[in-house]
């Protein structure tokens, strides 16, 4: 494998990453965010706890 192994698993997994862009209606990996996710299907970002008056 070695070398060319690691050329075709590289092509692979470009041609694989452009297919599921566009069945996502996207262009460019820098469209990507999570709004082609389906939700819950991702941690959401935890909220700081609230400070509290001093």
């Amino acid at each position: 494998m070695g070398q060319e192994g690691v050329s075709e698993s590289l092509r692979i997994i470009h041609k694989e990453l452009d297919t599921t862009l566009a069945l996502c209606g996207l262009r460019d990996i820098h469209d990507v965010d999570t709004r082609i996710l389906r939700p819950g299907s991702y941690p959401l970002p935890s909220r700081p706890a609230p400070s509290t008056p001093r």
